[in-house]
């Protein structure tokens, strides 16, 4: 079988692809309500109106999502306007843009909203309107959306500590609406402007009920930090099921403690048109070749229909048969045990840095737990801890994936425990052979230790020390790709790329450390001279051949490179030829010749 790319326009292709990364991944849903009561568009202390500032937050959030997480979820409703939507016509409520994935266009609309401001200051209304269908407007955005998103906000900008009332009993029915946002999992956070501007009087009340929390446990999250929140992509992977054992399960949370900013999708283009094209992939059966080319003519211009899925199959071979499975028959084999942690044991706590290549998980209490379940939570956090012990599990992270083996290590100041992947068995590699002149022991051969270098690089860390601050180093990769968002949204000419705050001072730091690198490069590098082979001594046969020579190596010249560990520096040609004249096999891998060589030499020597 045979695999063909075909390409279509998608202009004229009726059929709409599905992508996959639109129903599956981790994604955020984002709801920005803005007041347009006209005290919203009084002038800042920076001479801005208040209503330019909140749109201008919009567009600093959609270009850091556009540049981190195309996944998300982003809408802007206006509320307190005389116009309102023609679909719901709820009164004084304006959908600029829909709750839907983050896109170029989005940031172009908003670009215009800003630099059009003054069209919604004339929008604005006068009257008061009841404030429960602002509320009850934006959990509809949301139920409509049959998608799994890791966080759903909704972000109201305001000036006034109390919203427009039609009469005193409608507070009640506020607070009711945003109550019922606990039970959508829906976060509702209300950011006040101007410097007058009280949360106590009213807006506290909403937020406690939208995350269904008592007023001791209520902390007012600080409007820096939930910007950092919203415009850095969802930490949380997954909900999933700890099982302790028989009928004793934890619902915890699983998070990503890095994550990995996305490349903008590639997209091919119709060279002649730069119409968007759509790749398909299908198989078809492959006929036996045939030397004459009037048959391979003939089977060329015959239509060869596709295979369908159920038609193909995987083969693999055990036990020197070949065995083949169907495409369902392979995805089975993926759906061993269910989605969750099982636990399978606990041990001391070692850590073996070469297993684990990746950043680790964080695995957290649900909110939604049970009293219970949290106590025996923090039970277990708190005796590991204590003991020094980490537990060994078994987790499986999606529906159709495999299961792998991790270490749950305690972190009781941070209220969880880190996630590290460790290896099966036969996963782990030995590097013995390729590593052996590296390795070190604490009895025949120990680690060479250079007290005076180590006076040296402690001055060294000494004087480079400084507190590492995350917001004075901003990835340079990722300012690229904003200035390139922002240079396509905004048909801009193309820009110098922005300045890489990374890189060293070296001017500064040469300064600071005087010269501690002169002092090293002497310890550690001296001059040494070029190595060179021994010498080549040719001896010439007898015989018919007597024009040729053979070249030979004295035992002396080739024990002097093993005392020396130098053999590594010689070519493969050289090491075969000491491998002839000792009398030993010349075939393998350089380090192989070069292992057999000091086994050989070593061996005779003690021998002597």
């Amino acid at each position: 079988m045979s695999t063909i790319t075909e390409e279509y326009d998608t202009q004229d292709d009726s059929e709409k692809q599905n992508d996959p990364a639109e129903f599956y991944g981790v994604r955020d849903g984002t709801l920005f309500l803005i007041d347009t009561s006209s005290e919203m568009f009084n002038n800042n202390d920076d001479g801005i109106p208040l209503f330019v500032s909140c749109i201008e937050e919009y567009i600093y959030i959609l270009k850091q999502k556009l540049v981190w997480n195309r996944q998300d979820w982003m809408g802007l409703i206006l509320i307190g306007t005389e116009t309102c939507d023609t679909d719901t016509k709820i009164e004084n409520i304006l959908t600029l843009q829909k709750l839907s994935p983050i896109n170029i266009n989005k940031l172009k609309e908003a670009e215009k909203i800003r630099n059009n401001w003054k069209d919604y200051k004339s929008k604005s209304s006068s009257k008061q309107y009841p404030f429960q269908d602002t509320l009850w407007h934006a959990a509809l955005s949301f139920s409509s959306i049959n998608l799994t998103m890791s966080a759903r906000r909704v972000i109201l900008y305001t000036c006034h500590d109390v919203p427009p009332l039609t009469n005193e009993n409608e507070k009640h029915r506020i607070r009711a609406k945003a109550a019922t946002y606990s039970d959508s999992g829906i976060l509702l956070y209300v950011v006040g402007l101007g410097n007058t501007w009280d949360a106590e009087r009213f807006y506290k009340d909403l937020e406690m009920l939208s995350r269904n929390i008592n007023k001791e446990d209520y902390q007012r999250t600080s409007y820096k930090d939930l910007l950092h929140q919203v415009k850095r992509p969802s930490r949380r992977m997954a909900k999933l099921p700890w099982r302790l054992g028989k009928d004793v399960v934890i619902n915890v949370d699983i998070c990503n403690v890095c994550v990995k900013s996305q490349d903008v999708k590639k997209m091919t283009m119709n060279s002649e048109n730069n119409a968007p094209l759509v790749a398909y992939t299908y198989f078809q059966r492959k006929d036996s070749d045939t030397e004459e080319d009037e048959e391979d003519q003939e089977r060329d211009e015959k239509i060869t229909m596709p295979l369908l899925d159920a038609d193909l199959r995987k083969m693999g071979e055990f036990g020197g048969e070949k065995i083949y499975f169907t495409l369902d028959e392979v995805k089975s084999f993926e759906k061993i045990f269910e989605m969750g942690i099982d636990m399978i044991g606990v041990k001391p706590f070692y850590c073996d840095p070469m297993y684990h290549l990746h950043a680790p998980y964080f695995v957290s209490c649900n909110k939604s737990c049970s009293k219970g379940e949290k106590l025996l939570f923090a039970a277990l956090l708190d005796k590991c801890k204590k003991r020094n012990l980490i537990i060994i599990c078994r987790v499986t992270l999606r529906k159709h994936s495999g299961s792998y083996l991790y270490n749950m290590i305690p972190m009781s100041d941070e209220g969880g425990f880190y996630l590290y992947k460790i290896p099966y068995n036969e996963n782990v590699n030995n590097f013995t052979e390729e590593m052996y002149q590296y390795a070190f022991n604490d009895q025949d051969k120990k680690i060479p230790i250079n007290d005076e270098g180590v006076q040296l690089f402690k001055q060294i860390i000494k004087k480079f020390s400084q507190i590492y601050d995350p917001e004075r180093f901003p990835n340079p990769k990722l300012q690229v790709k904003l200035q390139s968002v922002e240079t396509l949204a905004l048909d801009l000419d193309v820009r110098d790329p922005p300045q890489d705050e990374t890189l060293p001072m070296e001017d500064v730091l040469q300064e600071r450390i005087g010269d501690l690198t002169k002092q090293i490069n002497e310890l550690f590098m001296p001059e040494e001279n070029e190595f060179n082979p021994p010498d080549k001594k040719r001896y010439k046969k007898s015989g018919k051949s007597s024009d040729k020579s053979v070249v030979t190596y004295n035992d002396e010249d080739v024990l002097e490179l093993v005392q020396q560990n130098k053999l590594d520096r010689c070519k493969v040609s050289d090491l075969q030829l000491f491998l002839r004249n000792a009398g030993l096999i010349t075939s393998g891998r350089k380090i192989e010749l070069i292992d057999r060589l000091y086994t050989h030499y070593r061996k005779n020597s003690d021998e002597n």
